[in-house]
């Protein structure tokens, strides 16, 4: 037993290996961060052949005003910041660059309602930026585009409106290299999620599978499903080329995200339940339930604004019950099997917290790290039902062993009996 033991350490060991790299690719490694001086970047010593150029700092903004390039050129009421909470605004990016040259930009424009100029031309329009709700459309777009540095300088103007969500966004989520560079950068978001997605549906599968399999073990249904809403979510949330192509409301994105947080949760509870009886209290788990139906609700019937404000409660939550399961399990002195899940969800205790500081506070790292959390928590889980299979396994030969001594040695009585029976008989 200890060698299959050993056999696991070490599958767990490159299980989370390859997490940790998963997330370190989706981090991008070709970008370099620069910051900006007095809402202008200074890009000139960059080499953009190298790695691309991702933008930090302040930036130029004029609040409570929608203004085209001339007129916020024009403007004295420029201020350089941190991007506010107001309705809506308009900002400036200028990037000095050398001059009479090509760069490829891309990024992500989700700041509910968007009209984007580039050097002083419209380039697009995400959704409609209004200065007031009725007239605003939210909506996200994955842009792509090319910018030339007449003068060695390259503006660009965003009027944006946000009355749908808690915050801005920065204003400033732009990829600056050259053509190929960028591109690399963009396949290379999309497709760790889309690795990820396909690992997350894989597991819903063989979860399934095993259900079915073994009906009584509810616990691999609770898993399926977790792995499902964790599909759903990666595939709507961070895949976001795949949005864009299905065309789905940004409304419809966001409260699927909640969503599927809140579901996650829930059914990590219900195995949970399963895998370590008697260990989670009943009345928390049924509050945890009730007080869940109750987020439900607001996720799906109150406005994203709101909504958007709640979720930051449903994250502490999360963090309290994460806490909560931890210490629980520890100190009903786990077996070998299930201290390899208390492990994973050792893991995403920490991911919550780590992600909390990531949308709440000063982040800690450069992205969400949740969805990778559980997925070291669904192998860790295979990877005891493993060992528990293998374990049966030798138990179930030890006793097939013990049954052929037994009937070995019934014979062997057998035989002497009819001996015996027989040399009376003579």
């Amino acid at each position: 037993m200890k060698k299959e033991k050993l056999w696991i350490i070490l599958f767990l060991f490159f299980s989370s290996i390859m997490c940790v790299a998963i997330f370190l690719v989706s981090g991008n490694t070709y970008s370099v961060a620069v910051e900006s001086q007095n809402g202008v970047w200074d890009l000139r010593e960059m080499d953009f052949d190298a790695y691309n150029v991702s933008l930090t700092g302040e930036v130029e903004y004029i609040p409570y005003a929608l203004l085209s390039p001339e007129e916020f050129a024009e403007s004295d009421n420029i201020i350089v910041g941190k991007i506010p909470n107001v309705p809506y605004l308009t900002s400036r990016v200028r990037l000095i660059v050398p001059e009479n040259q090509h760069f490829n930009m891309a990024g992500y424009a989700d700041d509910f309602g968007s009209n984007i100029f580039v050097n002083g031309v419209l380039l697009t329009s995400v959704g409609r930026p209004a200065d007031n709700a009725e007239d605003n459309i939210p909506s996200e777009r994955f842009i792509r585009f090319t910018a030339f540095s007449k003068d060695g300088e390259i503006e660009i103007i965003q009027q944006t409106s946000n009355f749908v969500f808690r915050s801005n966004t920065s204003h400033k989520n732009w990829i600056i290299g050259n053509q190929e560079s960028v591109w690399r950068w963009v396949l290379t978001y999309t497709y760790v999620f889309i690795f990820n997605a396909g690992f997350f549906i894989a597991l819903f599968f063989v979860h399934l599978l095993l259900f079915i399999i073994l009906p009584r073990n509810k616990a691999n249904l609770w898993f399926s499903l977790l792995c499902l809403a964790l599909f759903i979510r990666t595939g709507i949330i961070f895949i976001r080329p795949m949005v864009v192509m299905l065309r789905l409301p940004w409304a419809f994105s966001l409260r699927t995200e909640y969503i599927t947080m809140l579901c996650g949760l829930v059914l990590m509870t219900l195995a949970c339940n399963i895998i370590f009886p008697g260990v989670l209290n009943k009345k928390f788990a049924h509050a945890l339930y009730a007080i869940s139906g109750a987020f439900l609700l607001v996720f799906i019937f109150a406005s994203t604004y709101f909504a958007s404000q709640t979720i930051l409660h449903y994250h502490l939550l999360s963090c309290a019950w994460a806490a909560y399961v931890v210490i629980r399990i520890f100190i009903s002195k786990p077996d070998f099997k299930q201290r390899i899940i208390f492990t994973g969800f050792i893991v995403v205790f920490i991911a919550l917290v780590l992600d909390f500081l990531f949308y709440y506070m000063e982040p800690v790292l450069h992205s969400s790290v949740t969805e990778i959390a559980i997925l070291i928590l669904l192998m860790f889980q295979l990877t005891a039902m493993l060992l528990g299979t293998i374990e049966d396994a030798a138990t179930l030969r030890e006793a097939e062993h013990k049954l052929a001594l037994e009937n070995a040695s019934l014979d062997r009585l057998n035989r002497l009996k009819t001996n015996m029976i027989a040399t009376i008989s003579h």
